[in-house]
């Protein structure tokens, strides 16, 4: 799962958001299923949109990305509506009812 999570921040800022989705994605299935093999169930149920949050704008700042603005800005909209929700009960389908648009 780190591989997965490695390949999801590190992706090129010219990186196409399909690929992104994708390996978005494919982490989110890598999760599901530890937790369905009951591997690492009690950290996978204690991550949070926050720690997940601030996992991915430290790996900003420790790269020096220059979208950093831009990802803090929509982790902002996104916080707004995931900021009590654990990281396993964000999928497709709660992910739904976010329009983001204002």
């Amino acid at each position: 799962m780190e591989e997965l999570l490695d390949r999801v921040v590190s992706l090129p800022t010219e990186a196409g958001a399909a690929e992104e989705q994708m390996l978005r994605a494919d982490l989110v299935q890598e999760m599901v299923a530890r937790k369905e093999r009951g591997e690492g169930a009690k950290r996978i149920a204690r991550e949070t949109f926050e720690n997940l949050a601030s996992m991915l704008t430290a790996d900003y700042k420790a790269n020096g990305r220059r979208s950093l603005d831009r990802v803090e800005d929509a982790l902002g909209h996104l916080r707004e509506y995931f900021a009590e929700a654990h990281a396993i009960e964000i999928t497709r389908r709660s992910a739904g009812g976010y329009d983001g648009r204002e």
